[in-house]
């Protein structure tokens, strides 16, 4: 019995010690490349397994940082090597990972020859096709994000250019992937956001100073940013505080798409309280937060204070959402019943009554007139 149960944990020992870890994949800034003998025209990659690591398809291009394309100059950012992804190319690269948990996937791409190039990411069941119009990146290159929850032990992830130009050539380059697993992110004291600082996030590239792109979620089902959605047209980027100006923590998220960038996290609240600071304001049982603007974000902690009595006026019942609205009307109406019996016994008090006898102006001639008529 003791001989089996130390076979199953040196098991479960080896298969955690075989799940990949955080950082660039096996030859994924790819500077080993292929044998001279398995390159056409010194380019051009001849065997499906040529590249160590990597499994190709198609049109691929082994390039070299200072390679010349008619009169452009391909720059490599890291490293001395990238691949050139042709008219529908790919490449493929088995990764071991956790069945059930959540991952990134961060890579670096650029654009060669066409205006719309995009790039397919997929690990089965999964795919995304992230679109390469807008360049942010000064050098010409941009990095990318991309999650997944882990179905298998062993994921296959490709990276596949849909694309079909004229010039079979024509691709985007690709450099430096990497992966990092994603863990679900807790709620902290005095905060109701999960991942609040966006401290959760994909993995950052060594010496890539540009930031990582997080695509909107019609184009990834899993956020890169955990607790986070972006529903909007435009990719967020997100930065960390070695090369940029980041108020508080280790992390930000930079709205680069303007109003078109718009970041969603449903907060689970209580009726009756209020946020205080911060970007959140608990009106609704079942809200959510949704943050725009065109300057960079840092999320700050939302805190808590109970309001005491009813609304002050009609401005923030337009504030809340359609229930709440109704229930705030139907409490106002309930205040406004109450209040009925005491001012219809107002109305009908002896005072009252006396006061609507009296004249208007009191002398005292009228005063004792009064009086004597009374008497």
């Amino acid at each position: 019995m003791r001989c089996a149960v130390l076979l199953l944990l040196v098991f479960a020992a080896a298969r955690a010690a075989a799940v990949v870890t955080d950082g660039l994949l096996p030859n994924g800034n790819f500077e080993l490349g292929p044998a001279k003998s398995e390159l056409v025209n010194g380019t051009v990659v001849k065997g499906g397994k040529a590249i160590p690591r990597w499994e190709t398809s198609g049109f691929v291009e082994y390039i070299e940082s200072g390679h010349k394309q008619g009169d452009m100059l391909l720059v490599v950012p890291q490293g001395a090597y990238a691949v050139r992804l042709g008219n529908d190319a790919s490449i493929l690269q088995r990764i071991p990972v956790a069945r059930g948990s959540y991952y990134a996937i961060t890579f670096s791409a650029a654009r060669t020859c066409a205006q719309a190039e995009r790039l397919n990411v997929s690990v089965s069941p999964e795919s995304g096709v992230l679109p390469m119009q807008t360049i942010y990146g000064s050098n010409g290159w941009d990095s990318y994000a991309w999650a997944f929850k882990a179905k298998l032990d062993v994921v296959e992830l490709v990276l596949h250019n849909p694309g079909v130009e004229e010039d079979p050539a024509c691709g985007p380059l690709v450099d430096a992937v990497a992966i990092r697993t994603l863990y679900p992110p807790t709620l902290s004291k005095g905060n109701m956001l999960k991942n609040g600082g966006f401290e959760e996030g994909p993995y950052f590239l060594p010496n890539a100073s540009w930031g990582v792109l997080v695509p909107p979620n019609i184009e990834d089902d899993h956020s890169p940013l955990p607790a986070w959605m972006i529903m909007s047209s435009k990719a967020v980027k997100y930065v960390d505080a070695a090369h940029f100006k980041v108020p508080e923590g280790a992390r930000a998220v930079e709205l680069v798409g303007g109003k078109e960038s718009a970041l969603v996290q449903e907060v689970r609240t209580v009726h009756g309280i209020h946020g205080g600071r911060g970007l959140c304001r608990a009106l609704h049982p079942q809200g959510a937060l949704r943050v725009q603007g065109r300057r960079r974000l840092q999320a700050r902690r939302a805190g808590l204070r109970r309001r005491q009595g009813p609304h002050p006026g009609r401005l923030p019942e337009r504030l809340l959402p359609h229930e709440g609205r109704r229930h705030a009307l139907r409490a106002r109406h309930r205040r406004r019943q109450a209040r009925r019996p005491a001012q219809e016994a107002r109305r009908t008090s002896p005072h009252a009554l006396i006061k609507l006898a009296l004249p208007r102006r009191l002398t005292t001639k009228n005063v004792r007139e009064h009086g004597a008529g009374s008497e």
